[in-house]
């Protein structure tokens, strides 16, 4: 390989003093590894309240790979992580959460998607305690139809040997152009209601699915995909997907899916086959969704999670797939029932 792979890992932070220079290491990491890789890692950092900042100083001043730069803790995490990619000036990008750990093949995972010129790669993530590293492998990679992967995100998991995919944007690598289109569908998708806006923009809970789902859509063909754990995805206490909840992640999840379903309803290539297995999906999880936002007392988001529904249903009825999404609602319900859950990630 002649050409460097310039890559710049976007790390939001605050108050993670005893992680956070764990994972700009983890990154820095990448490029010791691998004299084909360039990496730059954009720290931005809340004003944290602990030591951090003084920490990063001290020790990455004047390292020349690290941008070390303090917003507004008020702009919220999604918002930070937007105006990180408006930062980025290299070819390929990424995120990286303050207290997770990188691949030790890491570098193995870069340059497989550089050699076969795709312009994004995905690879699981194992969660794992925070205190202790996973004990990564040398990664195995499938060669895979993106549609087929689209489906294993809605319940059809017959497709790859693991049935519980990615959402979190460590796990994915893409062209700095295209995610920042991302941000753009993203921010396009939550003016339509407060509904979508709270949970995705002010809670961030959803554009990370929806990095994932935009890069499969952009692709519609065969690519190569890492069968195999690329990241540790921390857990602790304090981690963001234990302060989430239960109910906001589950909402936002179902909406990053809506996205992807009114892209495709809008492609007048695709058969009605494909869209009513999008649509059961919704449709099952969308009651279940309703469900759990009445159980907590949620009035308001039980509203405006039936209305969401409720337009999919329309769209099915429009173009006469209702019959067909009623029957996928009931093959993707025994799908769930009976999937393996020993093999939901790679050991």
């Amino acid at each position: 390989m002649t050409n460097k792979i310039n890559i710049t890992f976007i790390l939001p932070t605050y108050n993670r003093e005893d992680f956070v220079c764990r994972a700009v290491d983890s990154c820095l990491n990448v490029s010791q590894k691998s004299k084909n890789i360039d990496t730059t890692v954009l720290v931005l950092d809340g004003f944290s309240t602990d030591q951090s900042w003084k920490i990063l100083n001290t020790k990455y001043s004047d390292n020349q790979n690290v941008i070390l730069r303090q917003v507004s803790k008020d702009l919220g995490f999604q918002e930070t992580a937007f105006l990180g990619v408006g930062m980025v000036k290299t070819e390929y990008v990424t995120f990286m959460y303050n207290d997770d750990i990188l691949s030790d093949y890491y570098f193995d995972f870069i340059e497989k998607m550089a050699k076969t010129k795709q312009n994004f790669i995905v690879g699981y993530g194992s969660n794992y305690d925070v205190n202790y590293k996973f004990d990564f492998k040398p990664p195995e990679y499938i060669n895979i139809h993106s549609d087929k992967v689209i489906l294993n995100y809605y319940g059809h998991y017959s497709f790859l040997e693991y049935s519980y995919l990615p959402v979190s944007p460590i796990n994915t690598i893409s062209k700095t152009d295209l995610l920042k289109d991302w941000v753009r569908e993203v921010r396009e998708f939550c003016e339509v209601s407060r509904f979508r806006e709270d949970l995705m923009i002010k809670q961030n809970v959803g554009p990370d699915l929806i990095l994932f789902l935009f890069n499969l859509y952009k692709l519609k063909t065969e690519f190569f995909m890492c069968n195999s754990t690329i990241s540790q995805l921390s857990f602790h206490d304090d981690s963001m997907s234990i302060g989430y909840g239960e109910v906001p992640l589950k909402n936002g999840y179902w909406l990053s899916r809506i996205w992807l379903f009114e892209k495709e309803f809008a492609n007048s290539n695709n058969s009605k086959k494909y869209l009513s297995k999008l649509s059961g999906y919704i449709f099952l999880s969308g009651l279940y969704v309703a469900l759990l936002n009445l159980r907590v007392g949620n009035f308001k988001n039980f509203v405006y999670s039936m209305h969401e529904l409720i337009k999919v249903l329309f769209c099915s009825l429009k173009k006469n797939f209702m019959i067909l999404t009623l029957f996928y609602f009931i093959v993707i319900f025994f799908n769930v029932i009976k999937r393996n859950k020993k093999k939901l990630t790679p050991k």
